[in-house]
């Protein structure tokens, strides 16, 4: 596992820095420091000796299509400096690497990592990115740390707490299923004031739920939806219809970092509710 050098971190892992070269097999590993999305953030060229091929550029949130990467996910007293930093770092690739080189960001469209909704006239080299990106067609760094600053929107609030996770290395994951909670346990934690998330449907939780829990669809933005608006590390309880959407909802929760719902039941609002309050 590669990590920047500069960073002490808890776990085993491999310190590189900028120009170190690694060999794995055929390939030929370059790493390039990449600072702007975070503090030590790498990016790695990846050439085949055994071809004459320009290789790979692995961006991470770096250099991204049309764009790059946002500069306030660190600290707020960073967001300047690291928008330089970002500025100078996607010049510097644009600069010393083949412009055929094809690269890989690890985030794309949509995604609220990026400073803004990105370039879909990108052909994926860096040669094409001169005329699209952000970061490129901008003269100016002054004017460029003003236009992306203005431009960045909210992000998750769970974004806070992901960073430090990740460089504590995780705790283990454990998937298997929470606890169950019966109609009167559920009207408890209901009465107390703690988070119980439906996930059905946005319309089957108009048409019937238990008053006091939230509806929250089980869908591709669910964690993303949930971990912006649950107070970090408050309890969490998971109604579903099936256990396997109870086991979706823990996959996806626990990418973010939320690791054990704090119960659980399935069967619908007649197993789970019966004898409370109801709203449609």
């Amino acid at each position: 596992y590669l990590h920047s050098a500069d960073e002490e971190l808890p776990f085993e892992h491999r310190g590189v820095a900028d120009g170190d070269r690694i060999d794995v097999g055929a390939l030929e590993v370059l790493v390039l420091a990449t600072p702007g999305h975070t503090e030590h953030h790498l990016s790695y060229s990846v050439i085949d000796s055994s071809d004459d091929d320009a290789g790979a550029l692995f961006t991470g949130g770096s250099l991204l299509y049309g764009t790059v990467g946002r500069t306030d996910l660190v600290d707020p007293e960073l967001t300047d400096t690291l928008t330089r930093r970002q500025y100078r770092s996607v010049r510097r690739l644009i600069d010393e690497l083949p412009g055929e080189t094809r690269f890989y960001p690890t985030h794309g469209f949509g995604s609220f990592c990026s400073s803004s909704a990105g370039g879909n006239d990108s052909d994926g080299t860096l040669a094409g990115e001169r005329s699209v990106n952000l970061a490129l067609t901008i003269e100016s760094e002054d004017d460029f740390v003003d236009r992306l600053v203005s431009g960045l929107s909210d992000h998750p609030a769970y974004y806070a707490h992901m960073g430090p996770l990740n460089r504590s290395g995780g705790n283990p994951v454990d998937l298997s299923p929470p606890a169950p909670v019966d109609p009167t346990d559920l009207a408890r934690r209901i009465h107390r004031g703690e988070w119980v998330v439906d996930l059905r449907s946005r319309r089957a939780y108009a048409t019937d739920h238990v008053v006091g829990t939230i509806g929250v669809e089980l869908a591709d933005p669910f964690a993303t939806y949930l971990g912006w608006l649950i107070p970090w590390g408050t309890a969490l309880t998971l109604l579903a219809d099936t256990t396997d959407e109870l086991a979706e909802a823990q996959r996806q929760l626990v990418r973010i970092g939320i690791e054990r719902p704090a119960g659980g039941a399935d069967g619908g609002p007649d197993t789970w509710g019966a004898d409370q309050e109801r709203s449609s």
